[in-house]
């Protein structure tokens, strides 16, 4: 599983939904770390807006469902407890599924075919 770190500051940048189709072109399971939710840019929207817009932006440009989020800050510490758990939930998994090889496998199996940008 990779994280793909998005900062949440600033309203979605091309290059990060550019990253995320080519995560999901190589069926590469990953999940979006939504950064800096704790700071704001000066006179851009506000953190749980451009979250929003990003996740949008993924199901315009083909995605079939939203990746898994977690919004966090490293300042406060806001989502440390999500990821966390969301890490512990790939562990069991992964366990679940036979290890790395059956882990893999099974992630390939269940991968969406990629999205085309334009």
């Amino acid at each position: 599983m990779t994280f793909l770190l998005i900062d949440s500051s600033v309203p979605p940048q091309r290059i990060d939904l550019e990253y995320a189709a080519r995560l999901a072109e190589r069926r590469v399971p990953f999940a979006l770390a939504f950064t800096k939710c704790d700071k704001r840019k000066k006179g851009g929207p506000a953190n749980g807006r451009n979250i929003t817009a990003f996740k949008r932006a993924l199901l315009s440009e083909g995605f079939a469902a939203v990746p898994p989020s977690v919004v966090t800050s490293a300042e406060d510490g806001t989502g440390k407890g999500e990821m966390l758990a969301l890490i512990a939930s790939l562990r069991i998994a992964f366990n679940a599924a036979g290890g790395a090889e059956a882990a893999v496998a099974l992630a390939a199996s269940q991968a969406q075919p990629a999205p085309a940008l334009a």
